[in-house]
């Protein structure tokens, strides 16, 4: 089965974390947040439905794209387009991305890293 296929359906956040890099890809700050936060993905063949408690659901369009052998999922949000690298596991749903201009804050002074990583785990969602 393809990856397009195996990632369909309902998805619950269950940990993000940010890891803040230097030039040299040695990290210099993590923040790890284990997400009880009721946020959730429903995957559909054309469609990707963002949700998360007290928000309005954000409906955005997607596609699957290999790059030799890692999976993209590329979401269309109107005039943005986010990038995450696909890591699937059996229930278990990993997005890595990269946002610009990051900071993380360091004994009470914000600092900017020379890159962030962005991971988002999900497992998936009983029916």
């Amino acid at each position: 089965m393809e990856i397009k296929e195996q990632i369909l359906g309902k998805w619950q956040a269950v940990m993000e974390t940010y890891q803040f890099l230097d030039e040299n890809e040695n990290k210099v700050h993590e923040d790890q947040i284990s997400s009880n936060v009721p946020y959730t993905i429903d995957i559909y063949q054309s469609t990707i439905v963002a949700t998360e408690v007290g928000e309005r659901p954000v409906e955005s369009s997607y596609e699957v794209q290999k790059n030799v052998l890692d999976y993209y999922l590329v979401v269309f949000v109107g005039t943005e387009t986010q990038i995450s690298q696909i890591k699937l596991f059996g229930n278990n749903l990993t997005l890595i991305s990269e946002p610009e201009d990051m900071k993380y804050q360091e004994m009470g002074v914000w600092k900017k890293a020379f890159r962030t990583q962005y991971t988002i785990e999900f497992s998936r969602a009983s029916l």
